[in-house]
């Protein structure tokens, strides 16, 4: 336990200390944003845990919800979805432990960029100096075994709404429907008791069904700075996946 402490506090103190290099000591409000941050991910419950919880609709895990954040920023808070008649639940699969994690992954010099960047509402910029650097050199295999470590609280709330039957029909989605929606969909057929293989093949058409927008999310991509790779839902990047959750955790149930 005191090691475990011991190691957090250092991870804030470096985060911090990237907040400083980049703001500057004056200013606190944001410094103070990036440590509750860090210590709303410490805090968090575990998935299946009712101890902690929030209310559907919210973010698990913390999230800051001043849009001049850079977190905020990054995580693209702005504009949340609203439908007439039906419940929204608008649940930001990547999550504040995700970026944190991200951030901690970002070398200096392209933190600083994505910072500057970010500051003066270049927001597609910020992004694309942080996921350039970070992202593509793990690719997403790489990506998609973050998601898994750090989201799960997100996770979580989306298959808590699920369990309420007064919600169905339910439709979830994020912006290309690929990944986030991709791995929630893993989660759920999973859980229902779909074959392992069925599963991959339901992730591996997404490709085929996104063919015709294949330039915009071409260009979604390029924004950001990602590489091809990332338009693409091939199978042995779910088949990483699944292994990966099997070997860690035991079973996506």
């Amino acid at each position: 336990v005191k090691a475990d402490a011991e190691k957090r506090e250092r991870r804030r103190d470096v985060f911090k200390g990237k907040i400083k290099a980049t703001f500057g000591r004056k200013n606190t409000q944001l410094e103070a944003v990036s440590t509750a941050s860090m210590k709303a991910h410490e805090t968090s419950s575990p998935v299946g845990s009712s101890q902690g919880q929030p209310a559907f609709g919210s973010s698990p895990s913390g999230t800051v919800q001043q849009q001049s954040s850079f977190l905020a920023i990054l995580r693209g808070d702005e504009d949340k979805p609203e439908y007439e008649g039906r419940a929204c639940y608008p649940v930001s699969i990547v999550g504040n432990a995700f970026l944190m994690d991200l951030l901690m992954k970002t070398p200096m010099t392209s933190y600083l960029q994505a910072a500057g960047r970010a500051m003066i509402g270049q927001k597609q910029e910020a992004k694309k100096a942080v996921s350039g650097q970070v992202l593509n050199g793990i690719g997403m295999i790489g990506m998609y075994r973050m998601m898994i470590d750090t989201c799960q609280n997100e996770f979580g709330t989306v298959l808590k709404i699920m369990l309420d039957p007064s919600l169905y029909p339910i439709m979830f989605y994020c912006q290309h429907g690929k990944d986030r929606t991709g791995l929630v969909a893993t989660m759920v057929l999973s859980c229902l008791g779909v074959p392992r293989e069925a599963v991959i093949n339901e992730y591996r058409l997404a490709e085929h069904y996104l063919s015709p927008i294949k330039e915009q999310v071409h260009k979604d991509m390029s924004e950001v700075g990602l590489v091809e790779e990332f338009e693409k839902t091939p199978a042995y990047v779910l088949e990483d996946i699944m292994s990966y959750i099997s070997e860690k955790y035991g079973s996506p149930q």
